[in-house]
Order: C-alpha cells, then sequence, then structure tokens
C-alpha cells in the first residue's frame, strides 16, 4: 500500500483509534482503581452506558474489516451517541447543556472535539457523503439550473426588447455581458427575422 493510501486510511480510522484509545484507558484506570480495606472492595464502576461505548467500537472494528463501505455511516451513529451521552467512551463525565426553550440538549465536549477534529481531516469526504445524500438527484439540479438560466434569459429579453437591431448585435459580441444577456439578445434577433419572414 502506498504512503499516500495510509495516510488516507489514518484519516478515517482516526476517530474509531481515539475511541478506543479513550476505551482502553478507562478500563486501565477502572482496574486499578479497585482496592480493598477491611474487607470491602471499593473502585470505579463500568456502567451500562459505558459497556455499549465499547460494544460500538467493537462493532465499527468488524464493520471496518469486514463491510467497509457500512463504515462511515456506522462511525458517525456512533460519534453522535457519544455526543449525546448515549453511550460512554471516557470516565470523565463532563456534560454541557444547551436549551432551546423547554428542550434541553447535553453533549459531551470530548466527543464534540473528536467530531470536529474528524470533520477537519476528512471534510472532502464528509461534504461529499453529505452532498450526496442532501442535494437533490443530478437531474434535477440540471433541471433547475436551466430553468434559472431560461428566467434569467426571459428577464433580459423584456430588458431588450425595446434595443434596436444593431445594438443587440453589439450586445452579442461585448465580452461584458453575461452569457443569459447575449443569448436573450440572440433570441430577439431570430423572432425579429422570424416575424419578417411570416410577413413576406
Amino acid at each position: 500500500m502506498s504512503l499516500a493510501g495510509n495516510k488516507w486510511l489514518n484519516k478515517k480510522v482516526f476517530p474509531l483509534l481515539t475511541l478506543t484509545l479513550f476505551a482502553i484507558i478507562a478500563l486501565v484506570v477502572v482496574a486499578f482503581s479497585y482496592e480493598t480495606v477491611e474487607g470491602e472492595t471499593s473502585g470505579i464502576s463500568i456502567t451500562t452506558k459505558d459497556y455499549l461505548g465499547f460494544l460500538t467500537i467493537i462493532i465499527n472494528f468488524i464493520i471496518y474489516f469486514f463491510a467497509r463501505k457500512l463504515y462511515k455511516y456506522s462511525i458517525a451513529i456512533t460519534l453522535i451517541l457519544g455526543l449525546f451521552n448515549l453511550v460512554n467512551f471516557t470516565l470523565i463525565r463532563l456534560g454541557n447543556s444547551l436549551s432551546f426553550g423547554s428542550l434541553t440538549i447535553t453533549f459531551q465536549p470530548i466527543i464534540l472535539l473528536v467530531c470536529i477534529i474528524t470533520y477537519a481531516i476528512n471534510y472532502k469526504l464528509i461534504n461529499n457523503i453529505l452532498f450526496k445524500h442532501i442535494a437533490p438527484p443530478k437531474e434535477k439540479r440540471e433541471k433547475i439550473a436551466e430553468q434559472s438560466k431560461t428566467s434569467k434569459t426571459n428577464e433580459f429579453k423584456i430588458k431588450f426588447e425595446e434595443f434596436e437591431n444593431e445594438k443587440l448585435e453589439k450586445i452579442i459580441i461585448d465580452e461584458r455581458y453575461v452569457p443569459e444577456a447575449k443569448e436573450g439578445a440572440k433570441q430577439i434577433l431570430a423572432e425579429r427575422v422570424a416575424n419578417a419572414q411570416h410577413q413576406l
């Protein structure tokens, strides 16, 4: 595999490796936190959200190696779950809240930082995915663009309809005018020629 390929690999797995590192640190801290005093054992306990976080990491590794086309979706879902405190990857329980009227959203700033860094190093890939799934189909975009062009051309036709033929011809060859303006001038000239021939 080329160096460029390795860099691309690192970019894609950065969030997964980061979450894995968080999870390993959490497990090590928990393992060394237990102590027995006078016959009673105490230490940091792992919650259900922690177990779910570990499980999502394992699932992402499986998907990455055996169904890589789905990896971008699974890691995105994993980051969202962690961001909104639905699963945990660290023992740091920092939660910031945003309120929108009666709606309060709590999120993990550490996972938010991971999301920001992930976007920063994968922004081209992420933007392409978002554009692919959010933007209208290519045929629809082309239709909208054509309708917009036609609308602008019609606006110029209305604006130029009182112009003499000589002035319209100058507009067509003048590079200062936009394509829609030139097209409008061409259509007016063509319509005038057609009307003149019809009258003959």
